[in-house]
This record gives structure tokens, C-alpha cells and sequence, in this order.
């Protein structure tokens, strides 16, 4: 890796250019898309659309105009059947929703405008990425705070019969992100050219941004968990999905998320380190494709990098190795297209930070192909073909877990009479296809619920762990579903059943065992999940049993009391996102209700209180030193720069009262923007901007956790100077 213009970092044998940078009034870039004569579309956050017609000299750009429409604040732009298509952030009863412009006479002017489909609301996990698919369609993500409007989803939509599927009361966030908010989450949707016919795909995701089809294919998107729930067990990190028809992808609001690994969700292509996924392209729109070192490109907002994945087949799915391709600091991306000579393009900006356009491509190399050149939409939509199975019985028993999904799938599709009697029995079927046949009776056949109960746990039911899996999680579907239709007694029998084999289960078997006991309410589970108390295991083990424990209620002693106390006091310097304190803090007033109140307080009142974690810097009293501006301390600092230390800035953060509210790495607060990679995405001015003048630009995440003004008032210039090079040098 070498430096390029702008300290970005990238392969040897490329190089990076500078288009443009927006200038006053542009507003701060989120996405952009060519159209065939050369002519560059770019999207504001917030603002009309600007077109940057083509220069005269190859691959450069004329001076912006905004359309003529009042059209602006999209996430999604894209090229297709001669129109723009918009997606645009904004309210369901306003112009959110989907947008075509059309140039009717060929002119390179677009002559109209039509406001195709409208949903909301204006969000930053709203309307997203779109591209063009087979035959003319559109295909586009949405993030999980749109709301799908009454009657859009088609009858034929593959996504369907959908439930939230939690078998326990779960926690909503702390904070109050996406309360409120259930399935189908952020969904996958395909319409015609029009916006008249809309398939709802797939769901189950959070807040995929951007999508890519493969040449062969096959559509893929990069989401990412809620960096707040860092430490807890049902956190996950960001990850590559392979999007397929009817897919749910396992997100649920607050705790309530299914594991990767559930039977019922399906798993990630890959994951990556800590990220905040912006766009997706794939490599076969570029010149030279092999020189990338992947299929696909991710784009990361926070941490200012492109992300190379490198797809292998594994069974009907894919694996993938992940690298770094290019990184600056600041570079927040927000989208990557490729360009008329087949180059990469690069937009940076978001949140009102200042916008660039980068070319990146190999030095010295003539492009192989023209601007629209293996650009065209693939043939067919292969994650649709996992529906179509022709031994549909047969793939019920494949070891590959996305040809099983598609069986079930279609199975749940074909009407009930042909198959309930077959599975119910499971005449002739194999272990897994009988399990997974099962699951599939368990979320379409409610009146068959107590039968397929009764099914559960039979005789030598410990098998491989995909059956244990299918078979522990239809128990927890029809508890969610069905549990009026299951009787005491046959509820009795199976919590039996189940504990005498809990000895023989690990891992996630181990984890939905001990789920299903504690909503059966089997006696002594105080006993059976206080050893996972220890510190000795995993934090996340042990906050899945704090979770538990905090649900039974009976079976606790003065002794098992005091061990959950004892953990309560402990567990709260571990290691987290923004969210960890307030789960804990549910959890420690669930475990208090269940365990005796009364009892609870006494003990506690009778103890010293907790030492304060390692990183509690107090907020010292200091005197005023000036009212600080954005201009005035950058001017200020220069002279200091050179002498500065960040060990010093990071004994600033605390003093300034950052820790209060902010996590940088592991210390901290977590009320307000974790600070840990913001030299990452900000440069100078944009940091000190955001701490000076802390209203200006504000996230949708943190609209009512408003930040005090004057923190730096009472610091020197030298003491400031510290600050940004912590800043700077953590978010390396």
C-alpha cells in the first residue's frame, strides 16, 4: 500500500484523483449515478439532485446544475429504461418514497417528473439502494424503519407468513433506538418500471444500504448490527449477506435478534471487523476487474475504507475473505459506482461532512472495455431458484443449509394437504428432512401444533447438531405461535425430557434448551444457570444466563441471591457499546423482581459501593479561557501541533467531560456517538465543529440526547491540540 492524494492509502499500481469537491451550497453527498451519455447524478443528504454533465476533456465533469425537479435527499440512485429512478428519504404523506425522471426527447434534459410509490418516513434506515434487475425490474433495499404501506406487497411476494418468533420477553434497546419497530424489518423489494407490482423478497435485515449483483446472479448487501449492543449475546458484527427469495436474515429490535445459527435465519456470506456499511459494488463493472482482488467492493463509512471480498462457492451459497483495498483518514464513504471509463468512483460526505469525488484506477493501464460494457443486469435472479427444486424432499435432507431453506420454503408453499400427513409421520424421511419438514407444519398448520409437540424429543432424539437445532427450535416456534394448543402435560413431559438430555448439549442446542426451560418454568433453574455466573466463561455466556435468570421465579435462595448481586457489581466495567449499561441495568432489575425485592435491597444497602472502572477520569473545575470557535481554534492549535501528545488528549477527553457520555474503545459512557473512530471520518475542522458547535449537524439517533455547548471553553490551545491527535491517533 502506498499514499495516494489526500493521505488515502491504496495498491501499489493504482492511483487516486481528485473530480471535485462540493463547493458552498452543495450540500454534503450521500450517492450518485451516471447515466449512458456520460452525465454524473449526485444526491445531497439533504437537497435537490445535481447533475454534472460530462467535460471536455475524457473522464472529467462540467460545472453542476441542479434538475429541474424538486427532487433531492436520496439514498439510492440508479440508471435504468432510459430514467433516473430515486429513492428518496422523506415522509410517506411528502415525496418519500420512489421517483422516475424521464428524458422524453433524448436531449440530456429530463422533461418529467413521476412519483411513482410513496413510503416513509425520513430516516437514516430508510429507502436505500436500488439497481436494475432482470427483465426491466428494479430491484432495492429498505432499512427497518420503513413502513410498508397497506396493500403494496403482491399476493406472489416469497416473503411471507412472517412472525417475530421470540420464544421470551425480550429487553427493547435502552436508549430507545428502533422500539417499536417488528418484521418484516429491512426488507428486499422488486418492481417494474412503472412502480405498479412490488415483491416483497426478503427480510429480516437492519439496515442494508446498498446492493450488488454478481454476473452470474447472484445479489448480495452489507449490513450491520447496532454497534450499542457490542457485549452482549445478541450482538453481531457487520456481515456480507447473500440475499435469496424469502430470505430472513435474523434481526429483531433490542435483544430479540435470532443467532446466525438458528434453523429459521440464514447466515452470513462473511463477516467483518467494525464497520458502518455504506456501499456495495461489484468488480465486473470495472475495467479491470482481477486488479481489485476481489468481487465485490464494501464501503465503510466510519473507519474510511473499501473493503475487497473475495466470493468462493460453498454449496448454493458463498464463503469469502475479506481485505482492505484503500483507506484515508478522514474518508467517510457513501458510495462507490463505476465510471464511463470503467474506473472506480469514490463519494465521500454524510451528516453534513465535506464532500469529495475520487477516481481510483491502475496506473498506466488502457481500459479493456467501454462505459457500458459488461454493465447490463444479469439474465436471471439466482436466489430465486432456491425455490424451484424439483426433489424438493430430497433437498430436505441436504447437508447444505441454504438448499434445506429453499425446500422448506416451497414446501410451506405447496398446499398443506399434499404434505401435513407425510411430515407429521415422517414415513420414510431421514432425521434432518423429517426436522426440517416439521418446522415447516410448525409456522403454516396451526391446528396441528400439539401433534407436532408430541413429535418432539423422541426416542434416541440426540442426534447431529443440525436436527438437535431444528428440532429445539420448532419447540420454541410453537410455544411463540401456539402455546394455548399445547397442553400442560405434554409441556410437562417434553421439559422432562429435555433436562435429563441437557448434560449432552453445547453450544447454541445447549443455549435453546436452557430457553425452552425457563419458558416451561422447570423447577430449580436458579441452580442450573448461576455457574454461568462465573468469570471463568465467556461475558456473553454470561449475560444469556443473567437474561434467563431474570424470568424465573422460583427456586432462589439467599445464597443464589448473593451470587446474582455479587455479578450485578462486577459485570458493569465490562467492556461494551453504547447499550451494555442499560440491558444490564434491565437485567439487574429483573433478577432483583424474581429474586426478592425487599431481600435484594437490604443486602445491597449493607455493601461498600463498587470501585470505579480503571478509566473514570473525574471532570475537574477549571477556569474560562476563551469562547472557542470552529475558526479560532484551528488557528489556534497550529503552532501547538507539532509538541503534541496524546496521552495528554486522552486525560483531556475525560476532563472535557467526554467520558460522561462518549465510548472511546472500552471507556466511557455511551449516551451520546461512540468517539472511538471518529478521526477515522472527521477531519480537523468537522471534529472540532462537532464539539464546539454541537447542534449544527446532528444524527437521527441522537436528536433528543442534545450535547452541551462551551466543553473546550475552559482548555488551552495546547491542551486542544492534545485532544485531536488522541482523536486521530485512536481511530488508526
Amino acid at each position: 500500500m502506498r499514499k495516494g492524494l489526500d493521505g488515502i492509502r491504496i495498491p501499489e499500481g493504482f492511483q487516486v484523483e481528485i473530480v471535485r469537491r462540493a463547493g458552498p451550497g452543495e450540500g454534503s453527498w450521500v450517492s450518485m449515478a451516471f447515466s449512458p451519455d456520460g452525465s454524473l447524478f449526485v444526491s445531497p443528504q439533504a437537497g435537490k439532485i445535481l447533475r454534472f454533465p460530462p467535460g471536455k476533456q475524457p473522464g472529467s465533469l462540467g460545472d453542476p446544475a441542479s434538475i429541474p425537479f424538486p427532487v433531492g435527499r436520496a439514498q439510492g440512485l440508479c440508471w435504468a429504461n432510459d430514467s433516473l429512478y430515486v429513492n428518496v428519504v422523506g415522509s410517506e404523506d411528502g415525496d418519500g418514497g420512489l421517483h422516475r425522471l424521464l428524458d422524453l426527447d433524448g436531449d440530456g434534459k429530463f422533461d418529467e417528473h413521476r412519483h411513482l410509490k410513496a413510503y416513509g418516513p425520513a430516516s437514516e434506515h430508510g429507502a436505500h439502494g436500488i439497481l436494475p434487475g432482470p427483465d426491466g425490474t428494479l430491484f432495492m433495499v429498505w432499512g427497518n424503519h420503513v413502513r410498508v404501506p397497506a396493500g403494496l406487497t403482491s399476493k406472489g411476494s416469497p416473503f411471507k407468513g412472517f412472525k417475530e418468533d421470540v420464544l421470551l420477553p425480550s429487553i427493547p434497546d435502552p436508549r430507545g433506538h428502533a422500539r417499536g419497530i417488528s418484521m418484516p424489518a429491512g426488507t428486499l423489494w422488486r418492481t417494474d418500471k412503472d412502480g405498479r407490482n412490488w415483491d416483497l423478497l426478503a427480510g429480516g435485515m437492519r439496515n442494508v444500504y446498498d446492493i450488488a449483483f454478481t454476473k452470474e446472479g447472484d445479489l448480495f448487501g452489507y449490513d450491520a448490527d447496532m454497534e450499542w449492543d457490542i457485549g452482549t449475546p445478541w450482538y453481531r458484527p457487520p456481515r456480507l449477506l447473500h440475499l435469496v427469495s424469502g430470505g430472513d436474515y435474523g434481526w429483531r429490535t433490542g435483544s430479540a435478534k435470532l443467532d446466525p445459527e438458528s434453523p429459521d435465519t440464514l447466515p452470513a456470506v462473511v463477516d467483518t471487523d467494525f464497520s458502518s456499511p455504506t456501499a456495495v459494488l461489484a468488480t465486473r463493472h470495472l475495467a479491470q476487474p482481477e486488479a481489485f482482488g476481489g468481487d465485490l467492493l464494501l464501503g465503510d463509512w466510519a473507519y474510511g475504507r473499501i473493503l475487497a471480498v473475495d466470493l468462493h462457492k460453498k454449496g448454493a451459497s458463498f464463503g469469502g475473505s475479506v481485505r482492505v483495498f484503500a483507506e484515508g483518514r478522514p474518508w467517510n464513504i457513501t458510495d462507490l459506482v463505476s465510471g464511463p471509463e470503467g474506473n472506480l468512483w469514490v463519494l465521500t460526505g454524510g451528516r453534513g461532512t465535506p464532500s469529495t469525488l475520487y477516481r481510483i484506477g491502475p496506473v498506466g493501464r488502457e481500459p479493456r472495455q467501454s462505459a457500458l460494457e459488461n454493465r447490463s443486469p444479469p439474465k436471471t435472479w439466482r436466489g430465486e431458484g432456491l425455490l424451484a427444486s424439483d426433489s424438493m424432499w430430497g433437498d430436505l435432507d441436504s447437508p447444505d443449509r441454504f438448499v434445506r431453506w429453499g425446500a422448506r420454503l416451497t414446501l410451506e408453499r405447496t398446499p398443506l394437504s399434499d404434505w401435513e400427513e407425510r411430515a407429521l409421520r415422517g414415513d420414510g424421511l431421514p432425521a434432518l428432512a423429517r426436522a426440517e419438514a416439521r418446522l415447516a407444519l410448525a409456522r403454516t398448520a396451526p391446528h396441528r401444533a400439539a401433534e407436532i409437540w408430541r413429535g418432539l424429543l423422541g426416542q434416541g432424539w440426540v442426534r447431529r447438531e443440525a436436527v438437535l437445532l431444528l428440532e429445539l427450535r420448532t419447540a420454541q416456534v410453537l410455544l411463540a405461535r401456539h402455546e394455548e394448543s399445547i397442553s400442560v402435560t405434554d409441556q410437562g413431559v417434553f421439559s422432562e425430557n429435555l433436562f435429563k438430555s441437557l448434560p449432552t448439549l453445547k453450544g447454541l442446542p445447549r443455549r435453546f434448551a436452557l430457553e425452552l426451560l425457563v419458558a416451561l418454568k422447570y423447577p430449580g433453574m436458579p441452580g442450573v444457570l448461576l455457574p454461568s455466573l462465573h468469570s471463568s466463561q465467556s461475558q456473553e455466556k454470561q449475560i444469556h444466563a443473567a437474561y434467563l435468570l431474570r424470568l424465573v421465579g422460583e427456586g432462589w435462595t439467599a445464597a443464589f441471591q448473593k451470587r446474582a448481586i455479587d455479578w450485578t457489581r462486577t459485570v458493569r466495567s465490562q467492556p461494551g457499546g453504547a447499550s451494555l449499561e442499560g440491558f444490564l441495568d434491565q437485567i439487574t432489575l429483573g433478577l432483583r423482581d424474581v429474586s426478592g425485592p425487599d431481600e435484594w435491597d437490604r443486602v445491597v444497602a449493607g455493601l461498600p459501593p463498587p470501585p470505579p472502572p480503571d478509566w473514570e477520569v473525574g471532570v475537574k473545575k477549571r477556569n474560562f479561557v476563551r469562547k472557542w470557535s470552529t475558526a479560532s481554534a484551528l488557528k489556534a492549535v497550529e503552532r501547538f501541533e507539532p509538541h503534541a501528545s496524546a496521552d495528554k488528549g486522552f486525560k483531556v477527553l475525560g476532563e472535557a467531560g467526554c467520558l460522561a457520555c462518549h465510548r472511546f474503545n472500552a471507556n466511557g459512557h455511551g449516551i451520546g456517538p461512540d468517539l472511538t473512530g471518529a478521526g477515522r471520518r472527521f477531519d480537523r475542522r468537522t471534529l472540532l465543529e462537532a464539539i464546539l458547535e454541537p447542534s449544527k449537524v446532528v444524527s437521527d439517533q441522537y436528536l433528543d440526547i442534545p450535547m452541551p455547548p462551551g466543553l473546550l471553553d475552559t482548555f488551552g490551545p495546547a491542551e486542544i491540540a492534545n485532544l485531536l491527535l488522541f482523536l486521530e491517533l485512536g481511530a488508526r
